[in-house]
């Protein structure tokens, strides 16, 4: 499917040898040409759901090769390609990001109004997901003599996909009339996805009685705006950037609970966690976690494969936001949080040793 929606734009694809080459079309290949920008979009498109789609292949940029006529014209096509995904990407979250930062301010009454909009947020991806799912088992259903799968949590967990029940869809929750205390469904949703969900036990906010039913109604209706064609870094970029304006208009300390991305990107660059076992010992909202995975990404390999993840944060709320925000990238791991635990004075993972990053 994939070479046949490339061919359609132009590209020769030929996938020989283990390759997957790709040679761009002649217009293309022309700086000037105002298709420049959509050739280079869909070729790292294609390459970025090739290695997600095959983690198992090894597919490295060795083996989805591009080729645009000399050395020095393909690292210019590349060049382009990354400015035009940084430039639409950029586009759709300025379209979406604003109302819906108008109606956080709206909501500042309350007292905490981050962990129930970044809940929001991330039940709208997690239903994005789902659905596709969804499509694929019905259609494998058809051709099945064992019969449907579409209402088994396990073939949905199997892909990394939450199950979602019907009551727990955002879909369900968006045709809610504001009569109906939308604010208790939102609650009974998030119970429900937990509850079909272990992995997330705990972690979802359930204070969304706190806001009106026409602030709860706006709010579903501005977040079902967001594109559902996009994917993990569209979703994850727009739940990261909520999280440092919360943390920036909520009063956060010295950074305690989110630094950065652009901080955290550096450190990622300089210690290079391509493989292994990675600790954050006050790890916060998981940006870490989330930079180091799409360090793993950008060099074509797949970061549930190649991390295992574990932290250590001694705020509980904050900890559910860490597990929040790898859920929304597709990434698990081992986060102690709340209680007593505090790695100045304990060693939940027993760390010594144990650990490449």
């Amino acid at each position: 499917r994939l070479a046949a929606a490339l061919r359609a734009l132009g590209w020769q694809v030929n996938p020989a040898a283990g390759n997957f080459v790709l040679a761009a079309p002649a217009s293309a290949r022309r700086p000037s040409s105002a298709e420049t920008s959509a050739h280079c979009f869909e070729f790292l498109r294609a390459r970025r759901i090739l290695v997600r789609r095959f983690p198992h292949h090894a597919l490295t940029e060795r083996s989805l090769r591009i080729s645009v006529g000399t050395e020095s014209e393909t690292d210019a096509f590349l060049a382009a390609a990354r400015r035009e995904e940084g430039d639409r990407l950029n586009a759709i979250l300025s379209a979406q990001v604003q109302r819906i930062a108008e109606l956080a301010d709206a909501a500042r009454r309350n007292p905490v109004v981050s962990g129930p909009i970044l809940g929001l947020i991330f039940l709208r991806f997690a239903e994005v997901r789902f659905a596709a799912q969804r499509a694929k088992l019905e259609k494998a259903g058809a051709s099945s003599r064992r019969g449907s799968r579409v209402d088994e949590p396990v073939a949905y967990h199997a892909e990394n996909v939450l199950y979602l029940a019907p009551e727990a869809c955002f879909d369900y929750l968006l045709t809610l009339p504001e009569a109906a205390d939308i604010g208790g469904k939102v609650n009974a949703a998030m119970r429900e996805v937990e509850k079909q969900n272990p992995q997330l036990a705990g972690v979802l906010p359930k204070t969304f009685n706190l806001f009106t039913g026409t602030l709860l109604k706006e709010l579903l209706k501005k977040i079902s705006e967001i594109p559902a064609t996009l994917d993990f870094d569209a979703f994850g970029r727009i739940y990261e950037y909520f999280l440092g304006e919360f943390a920036r208009t909520e009063g956060q300390k010295g950074g305690e609970s989110y630094t950065p991305s652009c901080i955290v990107r550096l450190l990622t660059e300089v210690i290079e966690p391509y493989h292994g076992r990675i600790l954050d010992p006050a790890c916060g909202s998981g940006g870490m976690f989330v930079q180091s995975a799409r360090f793993v990404t950008e060099h074509h390999k797949n970061p549930s494969a190649e991390l295992s993840i574990c932290g250590v944060e001694k705020v509980d709320e904050t900890g559910r936001l860490c597990r929040l925000n790898l859920a929304v990238h597709g990434l698990e791991g081992d986060i102690r949080h709340g209680g007593n635990v505090n790695s100045y004075y304990d060693d939940p993972h027993a760390a010594t040793g144990q650990f490449d990053f």
